[in-house]
């Protein structure tokens, strides 16, 4: 919804059509004939008979007539040196350039999708824990309740007071959620171009395995120097400026074209002319074809055109270079951030079942009277923390995979890994 709705990525659509009308600009300029039509009408002298003298001293020239003119001429660009291609060539790899630009904006806007989408649900569960720890102590005030008012019961009101006194750290436990969904709701709405206040339904997604044994940064890094768009639009924007300097050098080439012109004029009241040493521009009828060179040369001009391409390209080569040693950092970073957090996310399970065993034994204990409310209420508080922490370290943890694939040249392989429930390449 997002790559079909956003407005950003409409703006890097325009950029493609822009240098595809560019490449059209290309061949217009390079072999697409030119042409030049003029027509026009009017009033003029008379001029009948063998006058050679000036209309100010010729009474017949007082007299007005109607003319017409229409004169065309077509030039058909023949040869330019190899100008045509090579500025066709640096279209196409500005074209290319723009299309793996959009891909790279695509898979950013997919990151804020992800990480929005995974807000909500962290949100959410986040919400739904925190309502369950109150709605369970409420349930545990009841019983306490309860078990005091049996005629044999060990528990007295003191019990049901140190609960109650309690009750202030699980309500303000319950009410600070770690991740904020309303405004990852607002965010992802906003992202898919919707109306705020529409609710997103969402569904739960896997936790694929990240294998800490196996070393994934080699292939990572592989992949982004193969698939990567931006390496792509570099690559293709080096290729481009290249051919740019190529076509700066070239242009002191000269233009080989091909000409015909047309003509025909009629003036009524002047087509008696009898002397034929007077040329009458508003009489005539005329056609030709000329083979003609076109060379237009500033030494200086084409050289620095063609020098500050070079520079332009010179500096793309070492912004490529700094981007290969980024991302390659940025790779093994991600990489190690997805093992830290996945690490944590296990020993936060492992935590939560102890937490659960402990909670259920002091909620036994209380049954039997041999308990303690303190205990009772941290055995709570313990799990439902451990719950909380577990959510959240499951979101970052989907999270630095989401960034790894991103960094690595495609969102769609985060999408793969959570449909095969593994993090792998193969």
């Amino acid at each position: 919804m997002a790559r079909e709705n956003s407005p950003l990525l409409e703006i890097e659509r325009l950029e493609i059509t822009s240098a595809e009308e560019e490449i059209n600009e290309i061949f217009g300029t390079f072999l697409s004939p030119k042409f030049e039509l003029v027509s026009y009408g009017g009033l003029i002298s008379d001029a009948r008979g063998d006058y050679t003298t000036t209309s100010d001293s010729i009474e017949d020239y007082s007299h007005l007539g109607p003319f017409t003119k229409i004169d065309l001429t077509v030039i058909q660009p023949f040869y330019s040196f190899g100008k045509y291609g090579t500025a066709m060539n640096a279209g196409k790899n500005n074209l290319e350039m723009k299309t793996s630009m959009l891909r790279e904006t695509s898979d950013n806007l997919g990151f804020e999708v992800t990480k929005a989408y995974l807000g909500i649900i962290a949100g959410l569960d986040g919400s739904q824990t925190g309502n369950e720890l109150l709605e369970r102590y409420e349930e545990l005030l009841e019983r306490i309740d309860e078990l005091q008012q049996e005629p044999d019961s060990d528990i007295d009101a003191s019990y049901l007071l140190e609960a109650k006194a309690l009750f202030f750290d699980i309500k303000s436990q319950a009410s600070k959620p770690t991740i904020n969904k309303d405004q990852a709701q607002l965010y992802l709405a906003g992202l898919l171009n919707l109306e705020q206040g529409v609710t997103v339904v969402t569904s739960e997604i896997e936790t694929p395995e990240l294998n800490p044994v196996t070393d994934l940064v080699p292939s990572l890094n592989d992949f982004f120097h193969k698939h990567s768009p931006v390496i792509q639009s570099l690559d293709s924007g080096l290729k481009a400026l290249k051919e740019k300097a190529a076509l700066e050098k070239k242009k002191s080439y000269p233009d080989l074209f091909v000409a015909i012109g047309a003509g025909y004029g009629v003036a009524p009241g002047r087509d008696k002319q009898t002397n034929p040493f007077i040329a009458d521009d508003y009489n005539y009828k005329k056609i030709g074809a000329v083979l003609g060179l076109k060379w237009n040369f500033n030494y200086h001009v084409n050289n620095a055109k063609e020098r500050k391409a070079f520079i332009s390209y010179q500096k793309i080569v070492q912004k490529k270079k700094l981007l290969l040693l980024q991302r390659e950092g940025m790779i093994k970073k991600f990489h190690n951030e997805a093992l830290r957090n996945q690490n944590l996310l296990h020993a936060a399970t492992k935590s939560l079942k102890s937490a659960k065993t402990w909670l259920r034994l002091e909620s036994e204990n209380l049954d039997l009277g041999i308990g303690d409310v303190k205990r009772l209420v941290k055995a709570y508080q313990a799990y439902y923390q451990l719950k909380g922490n577990e959510i959240e370290t499951r979101y970052h943890y989907l999270l630095s995979l989401a960034q790894l694939a991103k960094t690595t040249g495609d969102l769609d392989l985060f999408l793969l890994w959570i449909q095969n429930d593994k993090v792998q390449l193969n």
